[in-house]
This record gives C-alpha cells, structure tokens and sequence, in this order.
C-alpha cells in the first residue's frame, strides 16, 4: 500500500469483489491510505480502512431502517445492547476479502441475523 499502484490494484480487487457479491462499493484513496464502504441489499453495510503496515479493522453496522440484529455466531464482537454493530479484524487484504465473502454470503442466506 506504499505506492499509487498499490493503492489502485487494493481498490481494483474490492471493486471486483463487490460485483461478484452483488454488493455496491464506494472506495477512494488519499495520502497511502484507502476508504472503503460496501452495503449489501438486505442492509448489512460495511467500512474499513487500508494503511500501510496496518491491520484492517472491519466494521460492520447495519442500515437505518434495517429491523433486526446481527447474529454473533457468524459476525465477531456483536455490541450486546443494540446488535446493529460489530467488529472483524484482519491483517492482510486478502484475509479482510474472505471475511466480506464470509459475512456477506451469510446476509444472502440470512444466517447473519440473529433470529427474533
């Protein structure tokens, strides 16, 4: 992530795998750093940053008028009160794609909230 060519190909790969995921992507790159937020049609979105020499903290929430909680079981580190938020971590970018593949075939399914 240390140069513009970096940069791109990180963006390129998130773009590509937003598509084959089916969901939207939003990524922009400033001063060696990558922003990254993803949303999935049931609601479940996504934001994380990519930095040099970082691990990539992915946070997870989901969207305003989404009524329901995520289940802990499939997302890590669930917020006990509201279940609208959690929290993934991974240290390179391919780990942080299997993570969104991960959670994002879950939403599909539906498997990644938590039943009422």
């Amino acid at each position: 992530m240390n140069t513009i060519a970096d940069r791109l190909a990180a963006i390129k790969q998130l773009d590509d795998f937003a598509r084959s995921a089916g969901v939207t992507c939003s990524t922009s790159h400033e001063n060696r750093t990558v922003y990254t937020h993803m949303a999935h049609p049931s609601g479940l979105c996504v934001g994380f940053t990519l930095r040099p020499k970082s691990a990539i903290v992915i946070s997870w929430h989901t969207s305003l008028d989404f009524q329901g909680r995520l289940d802990p079981a499939v997302l890590t580190a669930v917020n006990p009160y509201h279940g609208c938020k959690a929290t993934d971590i991974a240290d390179t970018l391919p780990g942080a794609v299997e993570i969104l593949r991960r959670v994002f075939a879950a939403a599909d399914d539906g498997s990644a909230f938590a039943k009422p």
